[in-house]
């Protein structure tokens, strides 16, 4: 079917966040791992304990369950091995269930034995869908549940901190922030959901909204039409726009943020929209850095470069391309080896997959599982092939929630995408001569080599740090 009579609907790319495939958002599909970013807004540790103060304080900065229990009693997340499926069951003869009532049962006997054994688990907070709840633990009670074979992950529920602590590290984005290098000078433009202007992290940085914005023929600008621009036009109903922003803003705190609302509450939109918003960006900001395309036709790998199907969104990256913009994004959470979405397929953006940025043990979802997942190692979600770019952080980023002045955290090569536009703005700036080509194989030479188990195919997980030495260099010769 031709491009002109198959229009399709540009959809968030996604993942969920822990073991579960349950999805999490409004904007799910059942199309696998890809549906839609799951949320899961952290608290602070013992939140209704009369320690809480205390305990807050001995339990900052742990990254894991074996730093947090010497620190006495903390809340932690614990994740229960899923019952089986209908279908499995089915296979076994065992009937039908009930989802809720089965994972309720196997948190009663978890924490039933825990009790017996002499252990004191508090429970805060249980979900109805997912194998996972939180609980105020002592040391007593951590070791019994490490114990239990129902028991499949124990992480700290740390406090909520507005920065991303452990991807930043990772691809020395820190680094460079402290040698000065930040982004100052250089914009960066946004396409997604919008963005919580007033939000701590992003007050300030964003010097442009505009919306272009149509789902299911359906106009979703904030004025209820499918065109609006000034303050206000690029507001977020949906959260994602504000998250991947926040990303933007930690690796290149100096630069600022143009937002272009191209998706609906539901996190939908249409190719038309987004063509829209290029050509509005290279009407009014063709001196941006990079662009950012958080998003990608859900489902759809292309396993070149598919710029034959999508002539007029290629028109648009090529022109922006040819004026300085690099434009990056994420490649898709279909568990791909064959190719990437679009646009991440077009030949002149960068497409971006995802690494862990620490170790989180055993991890599963519909369509995939990790059964080692740890810093450097590609999430199996993450869509590869031989027309990947480069790699970033992408599972459990932590940023900004749209609901508040918090932090929310959010998994998926839409948080990888980010990690990379903000890394083109610390580059630049470094370096403003600079074209996108010469910044895209920089960040590529630079860049720690990953290997791919599932294909083989090698490709570099961004340093920051690295990349402007480089960039510092080409510009004193």
């Amino acid at each position: 079917m031709s491009r002109i009579t198959q229009q399709r609907s540009s959809m968030l790319a996604f993942s969920l966040l822990v073991a579960p495939v349950t999805c999490l958002t409004t904007a799910c599909s059942s199309d696998g791992p890809g549906s839609a970013d799951a949320h899961v807004t952290q608290g602070n540790p013992l939140c209704n304990s009369p320690n809480r103060a205390k305990n807050a304080k001995n339990a900052k900065g742990a990254k894991n369950a074996n730093d947090v229990e010497s620190a006495g009693r903390a809340r932690y997340i614990v994740t229960l091995r899923p019952p089986n499926d209908r279908a499995t069951r089915a296979a076994r003869g065992l009937g039908e269930y009930d989802e809720s009532l089965e994972l309720e049962a196997i948190r009663t006997d978890v924490l039933a034995k825990a009790k017996s054994l002499g252990a004191e688990p508090e429970i805060a907070h249980t979900w109805k869908h997912i194998p996972v709840f939180a609980a105020e633990l002592d040391p007593a009670a951590l070791d019994t549940l490490r114990a239990d074979p129902h028991v499949a992950h124990i992480e700290p529920d740390g406090q909520v901190q507005a920065s991303l602590a452990e991807s930043l590290p990772l691809i020395h984005a820190d680094a460079a922030n402290a040698s000065g290098y930040k982004g100052a000078g250089q914009k960066v433009v946004i396409l997604d959901t919008g963005a919580v202007s007033k939000h701590p992290m992003l007050a300030g940085k964003i010097v442009d909204e505009a919306c272009f914005c149509m789902d299911d023929c359906t106009p979703c600008c904030p004025n209820g039409q499918s065109t609006q621009t000034g303050p206000g036009a690029a507001a977020d109903d949906e959260g994602h726009g504000s998250h991947v922003a926040g990303i933007v803003a930690g690796v290149a705190p100096a630069a600022t943020l143009v937002v272009v609302k191209v998706l609906s509450a539901r996190g939908k939109g249409e190719d038309s929209s987004t063509i829209s918003a290029l050509d509005w960006v290279l009407e009014h900001h063709p001196d941006a850095a990079a662009i950012n395309m958080s998003f990608g036709d859900s489902g759809h790998q292309y396993a070149g470069d598919c710029d034959g199907s999508f002539v007029g969104y290629a028109a648009a990256i090529d022109k922006l391309r040819s004026r300085g913009v690099l434009a990056a994004a994420a490649s898709g959470n279909d568990a791909s080896v064959n190719g990437v979405n679009h646009p991440a397929c077009l030949k002149n953006v960068v497409s971006v997959g995802a690494v862990y940025d620490a170790n989180f043990g055993w991890l599963e979802w519909k369509k995939c599982k990790d059964p080692l997942a740890k810093a450097d190692r590609i999430v199996c979600y993450s869509n590869s092939g031989s027309n990947l770019d480069i790699l970033a952080p992408g599972y459990k980023i932590r940023s900004v929630d749209f609901a508040g002045d918090g932090t929310t955290e959010m998994g998926g090569t839409s948080q990888a995408t980010p990690h990379v536009a903000g890394a083109v703005a610390v580059v630049r700036a470094a370096n403003p001569r600079l074209g996108p080509a010469a910044i895209e194989e920089i960040l590529q030479k630079t860049g720690v080599p990953i290997k791919d188990p599932r294909n083989d195919v090698t490709r570099s997980r961004i340093d920051v740090d690295a990349a402007v030495k480089e960039a510092v260099r080409r510009g004193s010769r």
